[in-house]
């Protein structure tokens, strides 16, 4: 499905969403509910990183109008192209630095250093864990 930003509406498939507040997550869209006939809304949080995945949290929002009274159904992730989870599922997958970096056009020290930090955290928490 194609996410395009235009502005403070977010084009998602064939619906769309206004921009209903900013914080240090990053944007959230979503199409408020109008009414109590409206028993689910989805708010699609694009991060300031534009490398971060987006994120898609479903609502049941038969509880009310108020976001308060909003109880979380289901979270999705909306993987950015060319962005962090694309390299590392790239290189996990057998691809070199070099073909990732020719591949996202991204330099080839931007994408080692990815992979690298990724890894580094991954042996901590690895480790922190045992």
């Amino acid at each position: 499905m194609s996410v395009q930003r235009e502005g403070a509406v977010l084009h998602v498939g064939a619906s769309q969403r206004k921009l209903g507040w900013s914080d240090t997550e990053g944007d959230h869209f979503v199409s408020w509910p109008l009414a109590t006939t409206d028993v689910e809304t989805t708010e699609v949080l694009l991060p300031r990183d534009a490398m971060k995945d987006a994120v898609a949290r479903t609502y049941d929002t038969s509880g009310g109008v108020q976001r308060a009274d909003w109880r979380l159904i289901k979270t999705d992730v909306c993987r950015a192209e060319g962005g962090y989870s694309d390299i590392l599922l790239g290189f996990f997958g057998g691809k070199s630095i070099d073909e990732l970096s020719a591949q996202y056009h991204v330099s080839h020290d931007e994408v080692s250093s990815i992979v690298h930090e990724a890894l580094l955290q991954g042996q901590r928490r690895y480790y922190k864990s045992r």
